[in-house]
């Protein structure tokens, strides 16, 4: 499929900032539990960003729409539609993250202020598997319509923005406690989102493809080729349902997303990691900052990377129709000897 950027945006920035105010409700329920109350200052800066963060998604995926301003007709369809669940949950979402900041800036109740994030998270949670499925639910490409898809934007969208969290604590600071349990539950999060991205990969690899030219056809024959693709131009069909940029570079890719998302935070929050544990250190620590700083900007720059594979991986059964199966390659002979312009 073509890589519709303004929707790469969208999917990563947002998801991070869901993940950044789950792990920001969750840090400050440990902090009322404990008896150490996080800073109200990372409250408000986790809220903000989040919600810039989210606004920023929100703000690009506008870009592809050729009428805008019937964005609002999506949540028509609710019922039978991820796509307008997603729209809907959306705006619920930065409502519930805007209402967060503003008790926390006014000091309202702790428990009000909680009650109102664990239904933030709540939705950020829905909004994760409404935006997962709008992919998954399409049966026409085998490698998206899997379980896998749902999980792994809940779980890289929750990496991304815990890691955007951390390094805010980190850097305004925040007790021994907090610090030393967010780390190590972003770590988990981290590898974990790792292993089901690499099974995800694998699963892609084997996948079995029922539908070829042979099949189509009714005849068993290795040497059926397209000699006319029915058009004497390319249209939405060849452009939008097979993407044949960056064939050679794309694993290449994937390995650099691998690390830039997974591999390098994993090490720079060891790293971080060790100090706290072994009661070195306290709230900022000089360096850490700066450790969880990379491995925010890692993460974010590996999601775009791995959320463009994930669009142009999909490969549309439609293809067949125009020569092409896993890779559409087969091009109209007219139209190449034509003259420029033509």
């Amino acid at each position: 499929m073509s890589p519709e950027y303004s929707i790469i945006l969208l999917t990563v920035f947002a998801g991070a900032g869901q993940g950044l105010f789950a792990c920001l409700v969750a840090g400050d329920a440990l902090g009322f539990i404990t008896g150490a109350p996080m800073d109200i200052n990372v409250m408000l800066a986790g809220s903000v960003v989040s919600l810039g963060m989210t606004i920023a998604g929100v703000g690009s995926s506008f870009l592809h729409l050729t009428h805008p301003e019937r964005g609002i007709k999506t949540i028509k369809q609710w019922k039978k539609s991820w796509l307008s669940l997603e729209a809907i949950l959306l705006p619920v979402f930065m409502g519930f993250v805007a209402l967060y900041g503003f008790l926390a800036f006014s000091g309202a109740d702790t428990s009000l202020r909680l009650a109102v994030g664990g239904l933030g998270v709540i939705s950020a949670m829905a909004l994760y598997l409404a935006s997962g499925m709008i992919y998954a639910a399409v049966p026409y490409i085998k490698e998206w319509s899997t379980p896998y898809t749902p999980i792994n934007f809940t779980l890289i969208g929750l990496a991304s923005g815990g890691a955007v969290q951390v390094g805010l604590l980190r850097f305004l600071g925040g007790s021994h406690l907090t610090s030393l349990v967010m780390i190590a539950g972003l770590l988990a999060v981290t590898f974990t989102a790792m292993v089901v991205k690499l099974a995800y990969y694998l699963r892609n690899r084997r996948l079995y493809q029922p539908l070829t030219i042979q099949s189509a056809l009714g005849i068993n024959h290795p040497d059926i080729v397209l000699m006319d693709m029915g058009t004497g131009y390319m249209h939405y069909n060849t452009k939008e349902y097979a993407y044949k940029g960056y064939k050679n570079s794309r694993e290449t890719i994937r390995i650099a997303s691998i690390i830039l998302l997974f591999i390098l935070p994993l090490a720079l929050m060891t790293i971080d990691y060790m100090p706290l544990f072994k009661g070195e250190v306290t709230g900022a620590m000089a360096g850490g900052g700066a450790l969880a700083l990379i491995t925010a900007v890692s993460m974010i720059a590996g999601a775009l990377m791995e959320r463009w594979l994930f669009f142009v991986d999909g490969s549309h059964a439609q293809n067949l129709y125009y020569g092409g199966s896993k890779d559409f390659v087969t091009a109209n002979p007219i139209l190449q000897a034509a003259k420029k312009g033509a």
